[in-house]
């Protein structure tokens, strides 16, 4: 049986709209308010969400794991997780701190009534999955959904990272927290991308990709995936650019990769597959002139924890890459 739903009726608000409709209405309730100026500003941040919001949630349930990484990256361990064994086998961060009773269903189907028996005053959720829940779990708490993949032209997918996460401190009474852990993030950007700069990066088309089984072929990044978005604050440009609004990945074969001599390769891989003894493989420019670098398996669709952690790796890979990329960038090409 359902928790008794907290006061108001929930509001459906369009994405062009909520924000400004949560200014307008929220700011002078006790505990409750709008986002932070910053967030605000960032169109589309939201899909849907409860007419106002808490400014110090401490009962909070998170049903995708972004959520649940900055959460804890924040020092609030939600009372809620979608899939807590899926989190603790893929992203790990803190995943000790998580309650064997926590677990509120997986993230593609959440449990209603466990969610309602934790009595949360904030439930985080996600629009790709989780918009059709929206009244529902509003009924039980404050809700908001995070749009986490952004159109163009509404910046990437690593800015929207960095502002739910803005946002979610804003909303548990951790918004200095979230602030510093921001700019720490930023400042290792930074310094990746003066390195990479110097050795020949600059707009140079990277394609990073997550080798399938066998390494025959290949899944492909966009902008609206934060490991993707990565590659062009690093100076970089990522040679898949923006897909179809309702893609963010691409499959690519080992013929699509020949077809673009001009592309440097990331490959989330350990390299040892026995695609990468093939003549085609062996034959691609990028593999010729050392501008193909691989990284171990990493999480890229987290929080600044996880955001930090690629930075390093890929800052690792482009800087095997620069005696090559150096040589290029000299020869004009």
């Amino acid at each position: 049986m359902l928790a008794k739903p907290y006061g108001g009726v929930p509001v459906q608000i369009s994405r062009r709209r909520c924000l400004k409709y949560l200014a307008a209405g929220a700011a002078a309730m006790t505990g409750m308010a709008a986002l932070d100026a910053q967030a605000q500003n960032y169109r589309g941040l939201f899909n849907r969400a409860s007419p106002v919001l808490p400014t110090n949630a401490h009962r909070v349930v998170s049903l995708e794991f972004l959520f649940t990484e900055s959460l804890l990256a924040l020092d609030v361990t939600p009372v809620g997780v979608a899939d807590p064994r899926g989190y603790t086998q893929w992203v790990k961060y803190r995943a000790d701190r998580l309650s064997p009773d926590s677990a509120v269903g997986t993230r593609e189907q959440p449990n209603l009534e466990a969610i309602a028996a934790l009595r949360p005053d904030l439930i985080i959720a996600y629009a790709y999955r989780h918009e059709r829940l929206f009244d529902a779990l509003a009924r039980i708490a404050p809700t908001v959904v995070f749009n986490v993949q952004p159109a163009e032209g509404e910046g990437d997918a690593l800015e929207r990272m960095l502002a739910v996460f803005r946002s979610l401190g804003s909303m548990t009474g951790r918004a200095d927290a979230a602030a510093q852990i921001v700019a720490q993030s930023e400042a290792r950007i930074a310094e990746a991308r003066a390195s990479a700069l110097r050795d020949g990066f600059r707009d140079a088309p990277i394609a990073l990709l997550n080798a399938n089984a066998g390494g025959g072929n290949f899944w492909a990044y966009d902008n609206k995936d934060m490991i993707g978005a990565l590659i062009g604050h690093l100076g970089a440009r990522n040679a898949l650019g923006w897909l179809d609004e309702r893609q963010s990945m691409v499959n690519l074969s080992l013929g699509d990769l020949a077809r673009h001599p001009e592309w440097s390769l990331i490959v989330v891989d350990n390299g040892a597959a026995p695609a990468y003894q093939l003549p085609v493989w062996r034959a691609l420019p990028a593999v010729r002139d050392g501008r193909v670098a691989f990284l171990p398996p990493s999480w890229g669709f987290g929080g600044p924890v996880s955001l930090d952690r690629i930075t390093g790796l890929v800052g690792t890979a482009f800087a095997s890459m620069a005696p090559a990329m150096r040589a290029r960038a000299a020869s004009g090409v």
